[in-house]
């Protein structure tokens, strides 16, 4: 198997358990098509890096803390503005509803095309009546 192959498994087992919350070797192991014993030494690297751990019942394995470390890496640099943004776009795409202008970037979105006041960032502007911005 190579370092390739290894990685992609070991992947597709956390992925596993983020969706089935805990399994057992078998069970990752025919989730990945792989024989037992490759799947137990792949849960087994996981588990001496923290990213899985086994539950109080033996043999079944679930995510570990030590996932949240790469997560964290991520969170800590999201715009949030900027992902909203996007997932707004998504949602209108798939229904008949409009977000936005569609001059409107995710640069901007923050600052000029949501319906708030630029004097105040509130909804509606308490200076000028019907300020939309």
């Amino acid at each position: 198997m190579n370092g390739v192959q290894s990685v992609d498994r070991a992947v597709s087992v956390l992925e596993f358990l983020a969706q089935r919350g805990e399994a057992g070797v078998s069970e990752a192991a025919a989730e990945i098509d792989v024989h037992k014993s490759t799947a137990f030494r792949l849960l087994g690297a996981l588990e001496a890096r923290g990213l899985v751990e086994q539950t109080a019942e033996r043999g079944k394995y679930r995510l570990g803390f030590g996932i949240v470390r790469p997560a964290g890496a991520v969170t800590g640099r999201l715009d949030i503005t900027q992902q909203g943004w996007y997932a707004a776009r998504a949602r209108s795409a798939r229904t008949t509803g409009s977000v936005n202008s569609p001059r409107c970037t995710p640069r901007r979105a923050a600052r000029s095309c949501w319906p708030t006041c630029r004097h105040t960032s509130a909804p509606t502007c308490s200076r000028r009546p019907g300020c939309g911005g």
